[in-house]
């Protein structure tokens, strides 16, 4: 039943006057059209009635009809609008026709004989009110229009038509109706009262209706829609709301199901479905149509183009608007989408609004059952996809025979139904979509023709394909064939290639980096299925020559230039040259990317003399000057101007370089003939001031910071004040010094004689340095082919490049004095940031050289500490590194590679240790074991670190401490005695007390606590076994068989690493069993050293007496080996924190580092990465400009002194 009219029917018919009997009234009320508007308007009785012309009966329905319009008009009053909206109007059904809403009307108490007992339903057309007819006793459904619905003709057309329309039917499946009236001005239906709900409620309720209950039901409605028919009544709203299921025909109880404002009953799943089908009723005629003959005085039902209906359920004529084409065949439509919704449980199309399912059932086609729901016998998927078809020819002609159909189906019978093939649907879709049926269309003569000349194509080449796969398979062979040469070729030019590439490493000539590097990226593009070369090797080798220095040419020009040692010179970033052309008479500054000329300088040129030219260290200025027997010319121009800014002669020189810019090329400083040396504005050449000399100085040059000069002069090497001329130190040469060059750090001053010696001073006391013999170029003295002429230092200090007369250049490390690598050539300087090298040849010859500096690996050494390395440690901030000896600490800048300080701290029984949890540096001296706070602070410029006074650490009577360790999180110290029976004492850092005392391991030489301080491990040196101790109760919790080992636990205290002569092994802590081992070679016997990461990934482990190999805690698995270029053993390892650098202390006191950061960034471009994930960013202390040591309690030495002999040398003892 629908929600407007929940109550409706058919049965007898008897109203006494139609729309007929409403003409004369109509008349009347246009006759006396103002009365009743001012009637109405001031709610006064009309005089109408009293018009003495007007016959009584027609009076009477006058009155009758002001009466009804009184209540239209309050009616309008309370609703003013007039015209319903589209989208509120009722949900179960759409009437596009002209109606107007209404307010809420006063409903008499009766209407005629029936007395309103309540209202059983209402809607935008009607109210249904359960009402009891006091004659008869009976109880019926009384169906009342609105006031507005009567107010036009075709609405009061359509209330009526709807009782007729019922009037002729007679069906047990059609609700009856009783009587049809009018009261007054109010009209009304009476139906048979059904008391059960709707088929919508009964499915609502989750009802699970079987294929065949489903079939039986249309079934069942189609014979009720066949009498309609047969009897001209077309109900063009069938739809389960509109379907009552009869309680009283039930035989059984039914569940109770809440409905609007009244309970109704929903009959069990359980009745038989016989029963179930003979108590449904078919109501709400209201949009009913006759067809055929239709009554006289009939109006037509609705307009032509209105839409009426439920869109779920309307037939697809029918959402066309196309009313008079709507035939039986509409509600054969309807019956489909209720058995689709009976069959699947929803209707055939149920968009989100009206208008979407209008446009699906206008041209969508519904799914199939089958689709929507497995189980739906197929038989009855095509009786409702017959029933759905959007032709209406194509549907059932009939109720009866869609009856027909189903019972044959019921019955076991084949059924008429067929589904429609794929090409009787494409043909239907085609009239729907005609425009994109005739786009396929022609796509698909397209394919067909194409298919067609395919077709021609393939029989024109058949034979030629015969053959062709004769040849391809003779290909595939020699295919075959030529891939096994080549897999074999690219193997053997793969070994060749790594062959290759440690011969360039091990040549010592230009290109033992890049060249290596070069083959050994070639070779990791080959595809070598089996690599009898493994990564790891692969990688060992890309290591092994990433820690060489190396120069490749860049650039190579020649020039017509006499003297390509002076009369060159390159700008700061070796970017432009200038030389001298035409035997002395052009300057010309040329581009050395092209060699294109930039500019020509004008000046006082000396023909046949070629000047020593110089750019100042800014790059802006250019000074030539020229010297002959007579006297000496000087100049200096900016270029691009050709004109020089100033130009000046002075007295008779012989020596080129006794002239040099100040570093901040403010300055120049010239020597004079009378010994003094003349301090030149860079500029306009004004004389700032003049030192005083003893002798001409044939060798000038400035410090880097400006305020020294080294001057050298009648054999002799001075240091003197660059502000005031004084002397401050003075050292015999020797041997006549052909170049002179400061390290940029300015401790260093290096000098070339012209026997080809090379010797490194400390450039403040003018000493060679202690343990830096003087470098040898070649083992020939006296002779003028080996002359060392020039000299010079990179701007980071790690490498000197020295020139012969040989032609050749050598570059070596200034730190230990071994020669790296020898190039034809003569160097001249290296650019600013020390990537490029210029070069003049005989030829003559200009170029450029490209610099891979030695910055993965570099050597650090401090002059008094050429002891053995005890302990090296980096610092937190991975900024800084440290190496302890017997003699005090170093403290080295990892960024520079230049020492920082050094701390004379007595460390004579042990390593140090720094200590992050607590800020502190604890060492192990004779006086016992001393704590020192240290710090640092941040500035915008500089890191400062420092360093405060020691606070010594109480420890047992007569106790002589040896080797110490403490755990990871700063609490627990473990420090053990050497001599008999070997006792370890366990401290508290926190609270400065002895916890507990261990004895039992004789010849203790090495010892380990794990970060909790649960265990204590020991080792010996020339004892035998690893002992491992429990520390809350002092007892022995396992020994290690093993010769001499060194010991240490893993960050996370999970495993304990015991390194002996032989191996690496990896114990599981508690269980103390294996996890893994690593060979060591040629070890000597000695116990092994390791250090750990902080992060407990990586470790550093002693492979043999200079290697270092990098292992994976995870996998435990080597991952690169780094070899140290020293004759000495490594005495101790190191691995920051953040896993970026290594380092590994040796014997002979030297530290070497390793920058995992560009080792790995090198090792990634060659695919040969050892790890998946990058490498941490360097801390924020890497990126400052500086860094500086301090003592917290002052610089003085009296009291440095003190606190010294205090705190250090209080027992001097053995």
């Amino acid at each position: 039943m629908s929600i407007d009219d929940r109550q409706s029917g058919n049965a007898r018919y008897n109203v006494d006057a139609g729309d007929a009997d409403f003409e004369p009234l109509d008349e009347l009320l246009a006759r006396y059209d103002d009365q009743l508007v001012r009637s109405l308007d001031h709610e006064t009785p009309s005089s109408a009635d009293e018009s003495a012309d007007l016959d009584p009966s027609v009076a009477a329905q006058l009155r009758s009809a002001q009466s009804c319009l009184r209540m239209i008009e309050r009616v309008r009053r309370r609703s003013p609008d007039t015209l319903s909206d589209l989208s509120t109007a009722g949900t179960d059904r759409w009437l596009l026709v002209d109606a107007e809403p209404s307010g809420e009307p006063p409903w008499p108490a009766t209407i005629g004989r029936f007395r309103i007992e309540r209202e059983l339903g209402r809607g935008g057309y009607g109210v249904v009110f359960l009402a009891e007819d006091t004659q008869l006793g009976r109880r019926v459904a009384l169906k009342v229009p609105r006031p507005e619905a009567l107010v036009t003709s075709e609405l009061r057309g359509r209330f009526f038509r709807e009782a007729k329309a019922a009037a002729g039917l007679s069906h047990a499946n059609v609700l009856p109706v009783f009587e049809g009236g009018r009261v007054g001005p109010i009209c009304y239906i009476a139906y048979a009262y059904c008391p059960g709900p709707t088929l919508a409620d009964w499915l609502s309720a989750g009802r699970d209706v079987t294929a065949e209950m489903a079939a039986q039901i249309i079934a069942t409605l189609a014979d009720a829609v066949q009498h309609a028919h047969s009897r001209g009544v077309l109900h063009r709203d069938l739809k389960p709301a509109n379907i009552l299921i009869d309680d009283a025909s039930l035989a059984d109880g039914a569940a109770s199901l809440e409905n609007e404002s009244r309970p109704v009953s929903v009959p069990d799943s359980t009745i038989d479905s016989d029963t179930f089908c003979r108590s449904l009723r078919i109501a709400d005629f209201g949009l009913a149509k006759f067809i055929g003959a239709k009554p006289v005085g009939e109006l037509e039902p609705t307009k032509t183009t209105a839409i009426v209906g439920t869109p779920s359920y309307m037939a697809p004529e029918q959402a066309l608007g196309d009313n008079r084409n709507v035939q039986k065949t509409a509600d054969i439509y309807a019956l489909g989408a209720m058995f689709y919704e009976l069959l699947v449980g929803t209707p055939p199309f149920a968009e989100d609004s009206h208008l979407a399912t209008l446009e699906a059932v206008r041209t969508r086609d519904p799914r199939p059952p089958t689709s929507v729901r497995r189980g739906v016998p197929r038989d009855l998927e095509a009786i409702c996809l017959k029933c759905l078809e959007k032709d209406p020819q194509s549907r059932y002609a009939a109720a009866s025979d869609l009856a027909d159909d189903l019972r044959r189906f019921l019955n076991g019978e084949p059924i008429v139904a067929r589904r429609a093939g794929h090409w009787e649907r494409w043909q239907r879709w085609a009239r729907r979509n005609p425009l994109v049926a005739a786009l396929y269309a022609t796509v698909a003569c397209l394919v067909l023709a194409l298919s067609i000349g395919a077709t021609v194509a393939a029989v024109y080449f058949r034979e030629q394909r015969q053959a062709a796969v004769e040849t391809s398979i003779r290909a595939v062979a020699a295919e075959r064939r030529a891939q096994q040469d080549r897999d074999l070729s690219e193997e053997r030019l793969f070994r060749a290639l790594v062959e290759q590439a440690r011969a360039n490493r091990l040549s010592d000539r230009a290109g033992q980096r890049f060249n290596s590097l070069a083959a050994l990226g070639e070779a990791m593009q080959l595809r070598v299925p089996d690599r009898s070369v493994n990564t790891r090797t692969l990688r060992d080798d890309a290591v092994a020559a990433l820690t060489l220095p190396d120069l490749r040419q860049e650039c190579d020009w020649p020039v017509a230039s006499a003297s390509v040692r002076s009369g060159v010179a390159f700008d700061p970033d070796i970017e432009r040259y200038a030389i001298a052309e035409d035997q002395g008479r052009a300057i010309v500054v040329r581009r050395l990317e092209d060699n294109a000329e930039i500019c020509r300088l004008a000046g006082p040129l000396v023909r046949d003399h070629d000047p020593q030219l110089q750019f100042s260290p800014g790059g802006a200025l250019l000074m030539a000057k020229w010297q002959t027997a007579q006297s000496t010319r000087l100049a200096v121009w900016q270029p691009p101007n050709s004109t020089p800014l100033w130009q000046t002669a002075l007295g008779g020189s012989w020596h080129h370089a006794n002239v040099d810019f100040s570093p901040d090329g403010e300055s120049i400083a010239l020597a004079q003939d009378n010994g003094s040396i003349a301090i030149h504005d860079a500029l306009t050449g004004e004389r700032r001031a003049k030192l005083p000399g003893a002798s001409m100085a044939t060798l000038v040059r400035f410090d880097p910071q400006g305020r020294h000069l080294a001057v050298y002069r009648k054999g002799r090497i001075e240091l003197v004040s660059a502000p005031s001329g004084r002397v401050i130190r003075s050292v015999d040469a020797n041997t006549p010094i052909e170049s002179m060059a400061f390290s940029p750090d300015g401790r260093i001053l290096a000098t070339a004689d012209d026997v080809g010696r090379v010797k490194l001073w400390n450039a403040s006391h003018l000493r060679l340095r202690v343990g830096a013999q003087p470098l040898m170029l070649n083992p020939l003295e006296n002779s003028y082919i080996n002359q060392t002429i020039h000299v010079c230092f990179s701007h980071r200090g790690d490498l000197l490049a020295s020139t012969g007369w040989d032609g050749a250049t050598r570059l070596w490390n200034p730190i230990d004095g071994s020669q790296v690598l020898r190039v034809p050539g003569f160097a001249a300087q290296f650019s600013r940031d020390d990537r490029r090298l210029g070069f003049g040849k005989f030829g003559p010859r200009v170029g450029r050289w490209r610099v891979a500096p030695p910055r993965e690996h570099f050597v650090l050494i401090q002059d008094w500490q050429a002891t053995k390395i005890r302990t090296v440690q980096f610092d937190p901030t991975g900024r800084l590194v440290g190496a302890a000896s017997i003699r005090g600490v170093a403290v080295w800048d990892l960024v520079t590679s230049k020492a920082v300080g050094a701390y004379p701290i007595d460390n004579s029984r042990g390593g140090v240790i720094y200590d992050d949890a607590n800020r502190q540096v604890i060492t192990n001296s004779r006086s016992g074991i001393l704590c020192w706070p240290v710090g640092w602070r941040e500035s915008q410029e500089t890191m400062t670190y420092w360093l405060g006074l020691p606070n010594p650490l109480p420890l047992p009577d007569r106790f002589s401490p040896g080797p110490i360790a403490i755990s990871r999180d700063g609490r627990w110290l473990a420090a053990g005695m050497r001599d008999a029976p070997g006792r370890v004492i366990i401290s508290d850092l926190r609270n400065r007390h002895v916890q507990r005392i261990i004895e039992g391991h004789e010849h203790l030489y090495y010892v380990d606590i794990s970060v909790d301080g649960r265990w204590v491990a020991t080792g010996t040196q020339h004892g035998r076994d690893v002992k491992v101790w429990d520390t809350t109760n002092g007892r022995l919790a396992t020994t290690v068989p093993c010769a001499s080992a060194n010991v240490a636990f893993t960050p996370d205290a999970s495993m304990l690493v015991v390194g002996d002569g032989n191996s690496y092994s990896f114990l599981k802590v508690g269980s103390w069993t294996p996890s893994w081992r690593v060979p060591r070679n040629h070890s000597g016997g000695l116990a092994g050293q390791m250090a750990f990461a902080a992060d407990a990934h990586l470790a550093v482990l002693a492979g043999g007496p200079r290697n270092v190999v990098l292992l994976s805690l995870d996998s435990g698995q080597p991952l690169a080996t780094f070899s140290a270029p020293d004759t000495a053993v490594i005495s101790s390892l190191a691995i920051g924190n953040d896993g970026s650098h290594v380092a590994a202390g040796m014997e002979n006191g030297r530290v070497h580092v390793w920058n995992l950061h560009l080792i790995r960034r090198e090792l990634d471009m060659l695919g040969l990465d050892f790890e998946r994930s990058s490498v941490p960013p360097y801390s924020a202390a890497w990126h400052k400009p500086s860094v500086r040591l301090t003592w917290q309690f002052g610089d003085s030495l009296v009291k440095w002194a003190r606190v010294l002999n205090a705190v250090l040398d209080q027992d001097a003892r053995p």
